[in-house]
């Protein structure tokens, strides 16, 4: 009886310095890995008065768990025309409640891009939309897309 409290106890111990330790991890680390991103802009007002058209983006994303981000095979369309870029480097945060933001320039436009992102509770995918271009406000286009890690 006295050995099987002993093993409860042990157990318990290794599970509470376990969430403690998963608590205290680097909210950066919860994000790492590569998806696959779709994005979608359409103009607002203001950008469709300004000719500003639509623009899709696709691209792999890597996320190394330090705040650094590569993004590979970055195509995009704007308005349609067509760019195909190999890489690109970035950076992200992220915080404790999984809601951060990912930032690179824009080799077609030398902009630099902000988005917005929460991860889903499982860490299957990013739910990603524009933040800022480098333009002040207010943004010639939205943008909405998804980054799936289980693909």
């Amino acid at each position: 009886m006295r050995r099987t409290r002993l093993g409860i106890l042990a157990f318990l111990g290794i599970m509470a310095f376990g969430s403690a330790a998963l608590a205290a991890q680097s909210p950066l680390r919860r994000l790492r890995g590569t998806c696959v991103w779709q994005s979608v802009s359409y103009p607002t007002t203001s950008g469709a008065a300004a000719n500003a058209g639509p623009v899709t983006n696709m691209a792999q994303l890597t996320f190394d768990g330090q705040g650094n981000l590569a993004i590979a095979n970055y195509d995009v369309n704007i308005n349609g025309t067509f760019f195909s870029n190999a890489s690109v480097q970035g950076s992200y945060q992220i915080d404790s409640s999984n809601h951060g933001s990912f930032t690179f320039t824009s080799p077609v436009s030398g902009r630099v891009f902000v988005f917005d992102f929460f991860l889903t509770p499982k860490r299957k995918a990013l739910k990603i939309m524009l933040q800022s271009d480098n333009n002040p406000p207010p943004l010639p286009r939205v943008a909405s897309g998804e980054c799936r890690f289980d693909e």
